[in-house]
């Protein structure tokens, strides 16, 4: 009897349903139907599969996290509210951007060409017939190119439209024409589409067909026809129709985001490289470790980041690091941002997480970044990873030792109440996830930093550099606190590391006026070492930030220096 191999393809209408839950989490009950209908080919998936794939999901979901709720006053797409028989009841307040398309009159909607008339009636017919879901509505005009809206039944309506009249039956949604820009940084960020299958994406939303887009991108149609199957494999979409409909969802979601967020400071307008997981498996479970990758250099770096922090680096760091030559990868420690938990978190442990990376990818030797709590991760990787490490640089970092607590203030006593009674670590870090917003952690981040002045003055004259850290703290929450609790409980009883296994110089840089970080323990840790430092007067823990071009041509010297030695 032969044993039957797992199955690596997700069925389409589970990952269609996924999709649809990310877009709309009110349509939860949709996923778990499909997850019920799908019962016995899931038993049959092969795990790494659907891990991969719900990862690149949450990827997405985050795109759309922490944005207020949206009311029909508020909506930043023309939509129209019908009862069963097509009359509008209900419409945006302005609905001037698709005048070229259709209008209402006398209640009725009117369409600028019949093709946009005949598709309209389809998609209402569609659901009737299926009484639930959403279907794709081509619009065309004679003066603009096409647009694309979709019918969603009333039960599918996000729940924030608050509707009231028992008569509405479904909604016409229909995105701004201005948030093509934000698309492209979710599909990139998301689904890790290249510029060129942006390009097929978008050419595709405007209506025209695959020929025509290759003639418009200047390329042959079998490039587009590779593309376009690319883009399929990243986003698990199967058919082009479905392609539309998920980009025109995403439409009417990021105008809404764009036109209201949160507050003016909200920073969603930065690309970063996509999310890419390494998939370890520890006995017969999987475990995802997440991390992204920037620049294209010969030489590789690893970060290691902060207890809030995640693998987002600054703005302009991928363009940096390739003129400088580097790769920079950026893992999430466990529990930490999309990287799974560990049952057992320490820093040997993270170390293993950082080889497996490596081996993954196929980095033989690498020099090693730390900043603040990431730099006993590095020294610990440095320690296990030996000869394939060139250099260690710490910034504004801890070392391996138990946290010292001889500093005064506000942050070290909360850390102290913290280790000294666990029961209230994860209580008060679920809080904080629970309470976590743009506005909050901007206030919780000028306190800390603000205790330096030279650091609060240096955030005031760069807001986007705050901007930059309360994005990626709330992304550093976006699964669980595990990661910092981890972290706290392994610097309270760290486990041993053998420093004595590093081979690589380390370099230290630290601010005189630091009040997060004692430097001085970490001085008393690397004696007996190839060490040497670098200090910052009247700087905090944020020369990282201030330093950053600086900290990158530092190491790209470093490894221009050991490839020109014997």
């Amino acid at each position: 009897m032969s044993i039957k191999e797992p199955a690596t393809n997700i069925p389409s209408g589970l990952v269609d349903a996924l999709l649809g839950y990310v877009i709309d989490p009110v349509r939860w009950d949709t996923f778990a139907s499909e997850l019920e209908a799908h019962r016995e080919e899931l038993a049959n998936l092969e795990p790494r599969a659907l891990l991969a794939a719900l990862s690149q999901a949450e990827a997405l979901a985050w795109q759309l996290k922490g944005q207020p709720e949206l009311t029909m006053e508020r909506a930043g797409c023309a939509f129209y509210l019908l009862d069963e028989n097509g009359h509008v009841l209900e419409a945006s307040q302005s609905t001037q951007e698709i005048e070229d398309y259709c209008w209402l009159e006398n209640s009725e909607l009117q369409f600028a060409e019949q093709q946009s008339q005949r598709s309209f009636n389809s998609g209402v017919n569609a659901l009737l017939d299926q009484d639930h879901g959403q279907v794709l509505v081509e619009l065309y005009s004679e003066q603009a190119s096409a647009r694309y809206g979709y019918l969603v039944h009333a039960e599918d309506l996000p729940a924030a439209f608050n509707l009231q009249n028992p008569d509405i039956y479904c909604g016409l949604l229909i995105a701004n024409a201005d948030s093509g820009q934000q698309i492209q940084g979710v599909l990139k960020s998301s689904f890790g589409l290249t510029a060129a299958e942006v390009g097929v994406c978008e050419q595709l939303s405007s209506g025209a067909q695959l020929k025509e887009a290759a003639k418009a991108l200047n390329i042959s149609t079998n490039t587009a026809r590779n593309h376009l199957q690319s883009i399929f494999e990243k986003t698990h979409v199967n058919r082009q129709n479905d392609l539309l409909l998920m980009m025109t969802q995403l439409s009417v979601i990021l105008s809404v985001i764009g036109a209201h967020g949160e507050d003016s400071h909200a920073s969603n307008t930065a690309v970063y490289p996509p999310h890419q997981f390494v998939i370890a498996s520890a006995g017969s479970d999987p475990r995802r470790i997440a991390y992204r990758q920037y620049g294209t250099g010969p030489q590789h770096v690893l970060y290691f980041h902060e207890s809030l922090g995640t693998s987002r680096l600054l703005p302009g760091t991928d363009e940096l690091a390739t003129q400088l030559g580097l790769t920079l990868t950026a893992i999430e420690r466990p529990g930490t941002g999309f990287s799974d938990e560990l049952n057992h978190y320490d820093f040997n442990a993270t170390a293993a997480d950082a080889e497996q990376v490596m081996d993954e990818l196929g980095i033989h030797t690498a020099m090693l970044l730390g900043f603040v709590s990431g730099g006993a991760h590095a020294l610990a990787a440095a320690a296990r990873l030996g000869e394939r490490v060139q250099q260690v640089l710490l910034v504004a970092a801890r070392g391996t030792k138990a946290l010292s607590y001889a500093q005064s203030g506000t942050l070290a006593s909360l850390r102290r109440h913290l280790t000294q009674q666990p029961w209230l670590l994860s209580t008060f870090f679920n809080i904080l996830r629970s309470r976590a917003s743009r506005e909050t952690n901007r206030r919780l981040l000028l306190r800390v930093y603000g205790m330096v002045e030279h650091d609060r003055n240096f955030l005031d004259q760069h807001p986007h550099i705050l901007d930059h850290i309360v994005d990626y703290t709330l992304e550093s929450m976006t699964i669980s606190g595990a990661g910092v609790v981890g972290e706290i409980r392994s610097f309270t009883n760290p486990a041993a590391v053998d420093l004595d296994n590093i081979k690589a110089p380390v370099t230290a840089w630290h601010g005189t006026a630091d009040q997060v970080v004692e430097f001085e323990s970490l001085q008393r840790e690397l004696e007996g070492l190839e060490y040497a430092q670098r200090l910052f007067e009247d700087c905090g823990s944020l020369i990282l930030y201030e330093y950053w071009p600086e900290i990158l041509q530092f190491l790209a010297t470093q490894s221009a220096e050991v490839a020109a030695s014997p």
